[in-house]
């Protein structure tokens, strides 16, 4: 409305406004890894902040975040729910997780598609992590297939995770799930006496806490330069620590399998 100096008014048509929060995860809890990360329940925001649709209001026909541009269908795959359907090139949805340790993680995608070429990437914080997952042809919209990429790395804490479509238009997605790959703890058997081994892990460490899983059982260790000998007063000793990769005789007083730590 305005008013003018001899209190004439005009009114113009009313214009909407609409006022987004700020990006945070949706529902205000931050989504887990490793877990399970069903696509619909991306980051609250807003288009161009939270996620980016190319077209305005859900074009999926699903009762669900009906006030958002991105587009949800209803989905008929085991455990039914929703989907994010039409997605177009481009397009982008983001993911505010909390990573629980830093390391590699096994990605699984339940996608479906009609058609071939079609392409997804993941990045977290802005870095690349995986790039042109390619999203096989599984002939028909509702008909999902897993499509899985192994080793990625993933820092620990909360991130910021963001699914792009690749530059052919059109990818089903339903969710994603994060597995950790178990670290394979190196080991090695020793006999009574006398062995010979090499340290493996990156950096040194202390005697005490290398051998930490037969340290009941070590009597001495040595190489060409110092010597450890338990049953020494501890200045004695010059051997204090492990480095990696160099070679070292040690002795044990009975059959043990040795455990890196």
């Amino acid at each position: 409305m305005a008013t003018d100096n001899s209190a004439n008014k005009s009114t113009t048509a009313p214009v909407v406004v609409k006022v987004n929060p700020a990006q945070a995860a949706y529902n205000g809890t931050n989504q887990t890894i490793p877990g399970k990360i069903e696509f619909e329940h991306y980051d609250v925001g807003g288009n161009g902040s939270a996620y980016l649709d190319n077209a305005t209001t859900n074009s999926g026909g699903a009762a669900f975040r009906t006030d958002e541009d991105v587009d949800i269908e209803n989905c008929t795959d085991a455990g039914t729910g929703y989907n994010i359907g039409y997605a177009t090139a481009g397009e982008w949805l983001e993911y505010t997780v909390n990573i629980a340790t830093a390391g590699k993680y096994n990605l699984k995608l339940r996608t479906a598609c009609n058609g071939a070429g079609r392409t997804i990437s993941l990045s977290a914080n802005g870095n690349p992590i995986a790039s042109d997952i390619a999203i096989p042809n599984t002939s028909g919209w509702q008909i999902w297939q897993d499509v899985t990429v192994n080793d990625i790395q993933l820092e620990a804490g909360i991130q910021v995770l963001r699914i792009t479509i690749g530059a052919t238009d059109y990818v089903n997605l339903n969710y994603m799930t994060f597995e950790a790959v178990p670290v394979i703890v190196p080991s090695i058997s020793l006999k009574a006496g006398w062995n010979i081994i090499g340290y493996p892990l990156d950096g040194n460490a202390n005697l005490d806490q290398a051998l930490s899983s037969i340290w009941e059982k070590v009597d001495a260790v040595k190489n060409l330069d110092s010597f450890y000998l338990k049953s020494n007063t501890s200045f004695l000793n010059s051997l204090i620590k492990l480095y990696w990769g160099e070679g070292y005789l040690i002795k044990v007083n009975a059959v043990c399998e040795l455990i890196w730590k």
